[in-house]
């Protein structure tokens, strides 16, 4: 269970959508172990043909809704001239990349802003192509920011979790953060070594 799989999922997403059920009780109704359950959303491990209409069948989903084969959903948009010397000319060498989930206002409203800005930029749906704790302490890195600092507290997951009722260290808020991605303050848009939260909107324009 080392490299990623081409096995895409949206396991986590609907788990939090069943009235946010347990990776353990997903895995007690279809016959596996949470750690089972945990390699699969993290798509370290792709499950059987029977595994994964058992899985489908607790959500009441078709199998190609839980489970997608191919490359990650890595949405380009399409490169735009910039005048020689405006602000955006000076960083050509470093792509924009928004990580969002598409369903969220927010990030449909950053989206619109890069594009009316005419700015080179892809999405990441981070839902669908989990981060690793590496690559979410490198964007913590280059927002400057600590776990806590980004942590959406009031999601029920983080109630469930108990996140705030006791002391935790970075590396297992980061854990437990990309397990859940719904913890994580969205959008998140990076270019090169620089990151904002587009909360508000306007901070993506300290990137241009």
């Amino acid at each position: 269970m080392g490299d990623a799989t081409e096995v895409r999922n949206s396991v986590r997403e609907l788990r939090f959508q069943s009235a946010e059920m347990t990776q353990q009780n997903l895995a007690d109704r279809v016959g596996v172990t949470r750690q089972t359950i945990v390699a699969i959303e993290g798509r370290k491990y792709a499950p059987s043909l029977e595994l994964a209409f058992r899985i489908a069948t607790v959500f009441g989903k078709p199998l190609e809704a839980v489970f997608q084969w191919g490359l990650p959903r890595r949405t380009t948009e399409p490169r735009t001239a910039v005048p020689r010397g405006s602000r955006q000319g000076k960083h050509m060498v470093d792509e924009i990349q928004v990580f969002q989930k598409p369903t969220c206002s927010k990030c449909r409203a950053a989206v619109d802003l890069l594009r009316e800005r005419g700015a080179d930029f892809c999405t990441i749906d981070y839902y669908q192509d989990p981060l690793t704790p590496e690559q979410f302490h490198a964007l913590l890195t280059k927002l400057g920011l600590s776990p806590s600092d980004v942590l959406r507290r009031d999601e029920p997951i983080a109630r469930a979790l108990g996140i705030g009722e006791r002391v935790m260290s970075d590396d297992e808020m980061i854990r437990l953060m990309v397990e859940n991605p719904d913890l994580i303050q969205r959008p998140i848009v990076v270019r090169g070594d620089q990151a904002v939260i587009a909360r508000p909107l306007e901070n993506i324009d300290k990137l241009l």
